[in-house]
């Protein structure tokens, strides 16, 4: 296990609820530098303690497949409060159920998404990529067995699909929009918190989460873009 991913690692055995985001991109290689990130937005109907926010794709998995997965990670750095690591490239297959990365996001591709017909028939083609590693602990706050059941730890894969972007549906029973948005265009709406940057009302919606945070930080580490707790530190002060 890479030592910089050793705190995560306790927070995890401790009791993080483990939840896996999958940011998918169409457009451009790893490190993104442009091309489309693929948005998302919870439907209230099945998302009753997060409607209408926009985030990427996630879901909640068992926490030895979150460890397992997180031990092929290699630490590169932090960006702000979130870990950017980095794994080996897996294109999905008819062996993709025996990689854990492969099996996990597709879980996500199906069960979220709706492209399990495209999946099955191999018309949906992708690479997937370990990216970044974050928790809702603040930076110095202890995590023990009192706290930990609170608090999540979110590893994000970087899917970048190479064939089938045009198989995602535009809604499912998850997500009321799913849709694809510039990379430039989702650093601007994270960091003005306006959902207009992307095409969405900002009244019925709003941009936000550690699924969002993370996004942004491991894009916005390979573009220069100052990290989202940077981004915090200035919003408060501005107060």
């Amino acid at each position: 296990m890479d030592e910089g991913l050793h705190q995560t690692v306790r927070s995890v055995t401790l009791g993080c609820r483990p939840v896996l985001s999958v940011l998918c991109l169409h457009g451009t290689n790893w490190p993104p530098i442009q091309g489309n990130i693929q948005l998302v937005v919870r439907d209230p109907r099945t998302n009753k303690n997060h409607p209408n926010v926009i985030s990427t794709a996630t879901i909640r998995i068992p926490r030895a497949l979150f460890l397992t997965m997180l031990n092929q990670a290699k630490f590169v750095a932090c960006h702000g409060s979130t870990s950017i690591v980095s794994s080996r490239d897996w294109t999905n297959g008819p062996s993709a159920g025996e990689i854990p990365a492969l099996h996990a996001v597709q879980a996500v591709l199906s069960q979220k998404l709706g492209v399990s017909n495209a999946l099955e028939l191999g018309e949906l083609v992708f690479t997937a990529r370990l990216c970044s590693v974050a928790t809702t602990c603040r930076s110095g706050f202890k995590v023990d067995r009192h706290n930990a059941d609170s608090m999540i730890a979110m590893l994000t894969i970087a899917v970048s699909i190479l064939r089938g972007a045009d198989c995602f549906p535009n809604r499912t029973t998850s997500y009321s929009h799913i849709k694809w948005v510039s990379i430039e265009k989702f650093i601007s709406a994270v960091r003005s918190k306006d959902p207009s940057r992307i095409d969405l009302d900002p009244i019925e919606f709003c941009i936000r989460g550690l699924c969002i945070s993370s996004a942004y930080d491991a894009l916005g580490f390979y573009v220069g873009a100052e990290s989202f707790a940077t981004l915090l530190e200035k919003q408060i002060d501005q107060l």
